[in-house]
């Protein structure tokens, strides 16, 4: 049995956004938008000591968005650590170990 519920629909975008299949919904690419900008507004109020891993070959995201929030958080303690070999998907490539190193020398 398949439960179907309605679709938030959203004002002033293109046509296609609203009617796309099922597999490809482009409102949720808005809706990430939406996210990004709220998160932005609170970064200066997360003041607890915070870690930053981006891989260098990330093509999903920039390093700009890692020095982005780094220059916005309210911590006082901020560690960034580039990753060379990682994607996007940082803890499931190749570099998974030095990854989850780095991560534990942080919190300990």
């Amino acid at each position: 049995m398949t439960i179907e519920r309605e679709r938030r629909r959203l004002e002033n975008v293109p046509l296609a956004v609203n009617n796309v299949s099922k597999t490809t919904p482009l409102i949720s690419v808005h809706e990430l938008f939406e996210l990004i900008d709220e998160v932005k507004k609170i970064l200066p109020e997360v003041k607890i000591p915070t870690l930053i891993l981006h891989a260098e070959d990330d093509h999903t995201a920039k390093p700009k968005s890692a020095e982005f929030i780094a220059e916005n958080l309210g911590a006082e303690e901020i560690l960034k650590i580039k990753i060379r070999h990682g994607g996007h998907l940082l803890p499931l490539t190749e570099s998974r170990d030095k990854v989850f190193e780095e991560i534990l020398k942080f919190i300990v």
